[in-house]
């Protein structure tokens, strides 16, 4: 479980993250929208980016995007990441934002990799979302494509961090209790021991 811990950071800066498929509809861009809001507000924060670009052309739209409103201090592409390199962004991160609107999201690998890491959570109201991110509990929820809505709660968070640690870590405590592997077996087991009984 040790990787699970987060480091301590000595940094004024709030660190950002969004991990998916890199595509219009998981909302990377309204997530660029906030993060140039933020900024515009003179909030301190980075955000990285972890995920492969699903064409050229929204690689294209988001450099693009990025250059234009000067973000480049401000935003990292790190890839497709595995193992303990990908424990280590979500370990180093403060806020897990994840603005999707996809057709098909029902529940999301790296939503729940942000709950077993202790991460407190902005991210829309849609699909299966809701399931892992409770309103006010670990996160905030906010409309699709709303990046003003968006950027409102993150800079919540960034501006609050006894309000960070205390969904960061009720976040966990939802990990634990409803999506380790130790819950899961128990779930089947009871289930298979309800179905033996129901058979005899």
């Amino acid at each position: 479980m040790s990787h699970f811990k987060k480091k301590k950071k000595l940094s004024g800066v709030t660190t950002l993250l969004f991990c998916g498929f890199l595509t219009e509809s998981k909302g990377i861009l309204i997530l660029l929208e906030a993060v140039k809001l933020l900024i515009f507000r003179q909030q301190k924060i980075i955000l990285k980016i972890l995920g492969e670009f699903s064409s050229e052309n929204i690689k294209l739209k988001m450099y693009e995007f990025i250059k234009k409103n000067e973000l480049s201090d401000y935003v990292s592409f790190e890839g497709v990441k595995t193992g303990e390199q990908y424990y280590e962004d979500f370990r180093d991160s403060d806020i897990f934002c994840f603005p999707s609107f996809f057709e098909a999201e029902n529940l999301p690998v790296a939503l729940l990799d942000a709950t077993k890491f202790e991460l407190p959570i902005v991210a829309t109201k849609w699909r299966g979302v809701p399931d892992v991110v409770i309103e006010g509990y670990n996160g905030f929820l906010v409309d699709i494509k709303n990046y003003g809505e968006l950027a409102c709660k993150i800079e919540v968070l960034v501006n609050n961090i006894q309000l960070r640690i205390k969904m960061g870590k009720r976040s966990r405590k939802l990990f634990l209790t409803k999506y380790s592997d130790t819950t899961f077996f128990n779930k089947m087991s009871s289930a298979f021991n309800s179905i033996l009984k129901e058979s005899k």
